[in-house]
């Protein structure tokens, strides 16, 4: 385990400290050492391949006859799939450039209709909330998968996301589809690695303007996954989500509550980078994204030297500190915690010139008398 000792420490002191040369796995037990891909992401330059664990088979055949069929699945997923019939040429960059991702979405804008979008988004957040038996207790569904298994996963993810330069919509969004599928079907070790790509392939298909090619998601793998087993994979998936693609997530409400309360673009960084953090941690899981949203916005301002709460911040979020209060000291020891974390691919990420280095930033105290 990380000594507390480190905390003095900047990031970019740790990674040389504990950076070791060996390829990035998955879903293997990460030892007290980061990989050597936290190194390369700092000092240099980043391989193509994200290599995973070889232990990942092909999907249990009696999963997907386990769901019952409701529709012509097979037909979109063979036939017309969005990222089959994408021109092999296409680059990344035609994709969305994030740096804009902000000024792209018309309902950060408000206007008349503010009222109406927040609203829809209160009700989608609900709508599409992993079952309460899961988010409770992980075991209620899940014999093999524990929450630090799920955490390997998310932060793999965050990495896959950088790497092919998907949005922070497409990242949330696939997560949310995981805790989903796995509040609903019980999932191996093997197969929980093949879930997330599944995941992120649909997501991609869903938000960007130019996903990647499923070969793409095959090559990232390491050539674990034959293309045929991520289209199966592909079909279960939509099947247990019933084909309910549009989740609300916390990046959504945080990018809201960033535009229509006009907060500094530096308070803007910290509570996406603390949304981030929250996907990673299971803890959070059984929040409402809209109150890790305003958690993450009230902690951002706070360590901006900006008051913790306030009538401008109730308004914006409809809601009440009392009723957020206990995500928020969540959200905070998550923050804390994270600079001992294994898993930095959110520190990695928030820790450049566009995200104003947030992620070296320490959690302010915090005074609940406040």
């Amino acid at each position: 385990m990380f000594g507390r000792h480190k905390s003095s420490r900047s990031i970019e002191e740790n990674v040389r400290a504990d950076a070791v040369h060996e390829k990035r796995r998955v879903l293997m037990e990460i030892g007290n050492s980061l990989s050597s891909r936290i190194y390369n992401a700092f000092f240099v330059k980043r391989q193509k391949s994200i290599a995973v664990s070889d232990e990942i088979t092909s999907i249990n055949p009696t999963m997907i006859s386990s769901v019952e069929d409701e529709g012509t699945a097979g037909d979109f997923l063979y036939c017309n799939s969005p990222l089959d019939l994408r021109q092999e040429d296409s680059s990344q960059s035609g994709r969305r450039d994030k740096a804009s991702d902000f000024s792209e979405l018309p309902y950060l804008e408000g206007g008349e209709y503010k009222d109406d979008v927040f609203r829809v988004l209160l009700s989608c957040e609900k709508r599409c909330f992993p079952e309460a038996s899961y988010v409770d207790d992980m075991k209620a569904t899940q014999s093999e998968i524990s929450p630090n298994m799920r955490a390997i996963l998310m932060d793999w993810l965050v990495e896959v996301a950088e790497e092919y330069k998907l949005s922070n919509e497409t990242l949330h969004l696939a997560c949310n589809y995981i805790d989903r599928f796995l509040s609903r079907c019980s999932v191996s070790k093997k197969n929980l690695q093949l879930l997330g790509v599944v995941c992120l392939l649909v997501a991609s298909k869903y938000e960007e303007k130019y996903p990647p090619h499923v070969d793409e998601f095959v090559y990232i793998t390491d050539n674990t996954y034959t293309k045929e087993e991520v289209l199966s994979m592909e079909m279960l998936v939509m099947k247990v989500l019933k084909f309910s693609f549009t989740a609300a997530s916390s990046y959504q409400f945080a990018s809201i509550f960033g535009s229509w309360g006009n907060l500094n673009e530096v308070v803007k960084s910290i509570s996406f980078f603390l949304c981030d953090l929250s996907l990673v941690d299971f803890s959070l899981s059984k929040y409402l994204p809209s109150d890790i949203a305003t958690a993450a916005v009230c902690l951002a301002r706070l360590s901006c030297n900006e008051c913790l709460w306030d009538d401008m911040l109730a308004e914006l979020t409809h809601k009440r500190m009392e009723d957020v209060l206990p995500c928020l000291l969540t959200l905070r020891r998550v923050w804390e915690e994270c600079a001992y974390s294994k898993l930095q691919a959110v520190r990695v990420k928030y820790h450049s010139p566009k995200y104003h280095y947030v992620s070296s930033r320490t959690p302010p105290t915090l005074d609940t008398n406040e």
